[in-house]
């Protein structure tokens, strides 16, 4: 009976160890991809009336909403490289071209392969961006923080795993006495 308990406790702490917190983890999950989403759009909501207010000549309200962009931690690169290019086109048309150039180094520094064509910009911006990119001699920037943090719970998962193998593999202890296996002797006839 004691070997039924032990099991049974070892079961539970199974699951109050491993099982729950997944579940746990799956549901926080679902719910940061919902926000993510959200969260993105009104990125992308902000990246369009920047460029809106670009095109219209509002340039310090244009760059106020890319700079917005920029300082949000939730942007991603693609809408990080977005809000720079913009800032690359207000500092362009404000004749400021060394600041146009810093801009467009972080353009390429999140994508070295970053080519407008004249069909989507003006000759000037192209142009300007092929004679950057001739003195942009950097490497491109990794970003190995998923790959990191995928490891970091892969290697915590293995530890739980061996913790909950090692406790259940454990078995009696030996102050536990053994069950007596033995049959009782027949009753005395009369």
């Amino acid at each position: 009976m004691t070997q039924i308990k032990c099991t049974y406790l070892r079961l539970v702490i199974f699951l109050l160890i491993v099982v729950i917190p997944t579940m746990n983890s799956i549901a926080l999950i679902n719910e940061s991809g919902l926000l993510r989403a959200q969260e993105s759009n009104q990125i992308s909501n902000l990246l369009a009336l920047s460029e809106e207010n670009y095109y219209s000549g509002n340039f310090s309200q244009a760059i106020e909403l890319a700079n917005q962009v920029l300082n949000d931690s939730r942007a991603t690169d693609i809408q990080k490289q977005q809000a720079f290019i913009i800032l690359t086109k207000i500092s362009l048309a404000l004749e400021k071209p060394d600041m146009a150039e810093k801009y467009l180094v972080k353009v390429l520094e999140i994508d070295p392969s970053y080519q407008p064509t004249i069909e989507e910009e003006t000759p000037q911006f192209v142009n300007f961006v092929a004679q950057v990119r001739s003195e942009y001699t950097k490497p491109p920037r990794k970003n190995n923080k998923k790959g990191l943090m995928k490891w970091m719970a892969v290697g915590a998962g293995a530890i739980i795993t061996v913790a909950v193998v090692a406790v259940m593999a454990s078995g009696t202890t030996p102050e536990e006495e053994k069950p007596d296996n033995t049959l009782p002797e027949p009753p005395a006839f009369p």
